[in-house]
């Protein structure tokens, strides 16, 4: 069979690190490890096995993604419960025991992730060529610590608008398989 490809893209034109910490804490909650949120439903549906997720902000806009590839016929399926899933834990409803494993996952991953002179130089050298003030890796983990669960829904009220997102479709005769997401 085909797979389809999507990618949902919520973008923001202003530059506002402030964000990136609750997006870090919703993203692990929504998608990141084997047992979180997305994962966990997309599999026991037979619609995916690993949905992906990511969140940036390069020199002048921030971005929040969902991308995954599914068999067409399944793909406004899997599409569906990406957005209803997100818009669940955007408003708030994640357990304390999701919050904790999330934040464990985001810093423990983080701080293997940056043990080498390599890794350092890249996580400065980002900031540097944006002409960005340059953030520590330890003033970034304590902003993490920081999050609270109302940082995370203020936060996707902000960025997960319903006027700031892009549906990006890829496959083999796209017009002719799911006609009804095609712009005309």
């Amino acid at each position: 069979d085909k797979l389809f490809q999507f990618q949902i893209g919520f973008i923001d034109e202003k530059r506002d690190r402030t964000h990136r910490y609750a997006l870090a804490m919703l993203r692990a909650i929504y998608a990141l490890g084997g047992a979180a949120r997305i994962q966990d439903k997309a599999r026991a549906a037979g619609l995916s096995y690993t949905v992906a997720t990511g969140f940036g902000y390069p020199t002048n806009l921030g971005q929040f993604d969902i991308a995954d590839q599914t068999e067409p016929k399944k793909l406004h399926q899997l599409f569906e419960l990406c957005l209803k899933e997100l818009a669940d834990v955007a408003a708030g409803n994640f357990s304390d025991d999701e919050f904790d494993r999330a934040r464990g996952l985001v810093v423990g991953s983080f701080q293997r992730a940056h043990q080498t002179a390599a890794s350092l130089a890249s996580w400065y050298g980002g900031d540097f060529l944006r002409d960005r003030e340059l953030e520590s890796p330890e003033r970034y983990i304590e902003q993490l610590l920081k999050v609270t669960k109302e940082d995370i829904i203020a936060t996707s009220q902000y960025m997960l608008r319903g006027d700031n997102w892009v549906l990006t479709l890829m496959g083999r005769d796209l017009d002719e398989q799911i006609p009804d997401y095609i712009a005309s």
